[in-house]
């Protein structure tokens, strides 16, 4: 399945990103190591990605996917995380959230739980462009 869907780049956040992926959590070092190869997905996933003015922790343009990990920082930002989520939802979006707990303590449910939701992510893309 190829999706043609290019979100807007913002240049301005090229660098910041570049430095955001140089320092990885923990937690987002063991899910792109450990799960998101393209090898287990199928899926080819990008780190730290600008899109429009935010940067997403994982994006996958065939699935039109984020991936984000949330740390303790989160917890102070829940207001700006629903807009975020609201806007790149309405772009076409599909958002998954895991905590960097999560990952760190159950690698191996969260990585069943993911490919799950990527089969599903998969079978409703292409149920909507079939029409």
């Amino acid at each position: 399945m190829k999706i043609k869907f290019i979100p807007k780049y913002n240049s301005n956040l090229v660098r910041e990103s570049r430095l955001m992926r140089k320092n990885q959590t923990k937690a987002e070092k063991e899910i792109w190591g450990k799960v998101l190869s393209r090898k287990q997905t199928g899926y080819k996933f990008r780190r730290q990605k600008p899109i429009n003015r935010f940067i997403v922790d994982f994006y996958c343009k065939q699935l039109l996917l984020i991936i984000e990990i949330d740390g303790k920082d989160h917890e102070y930002k829940k207001d700006y995380d629903k807009e975020r989520e609201a806007y790149l939802k309405k772009m076409g979006f599909e958002i998954i959230r895991y905590t960097n707990e999560e990952i760190i303590d159950n690698l191996k449910e969260i990585k069943e739980n993911l490919y799950d939701k990527l089969k599903l992510r998969e079978k409703e893309l292409l149920k909507k462009f079939k029409n």
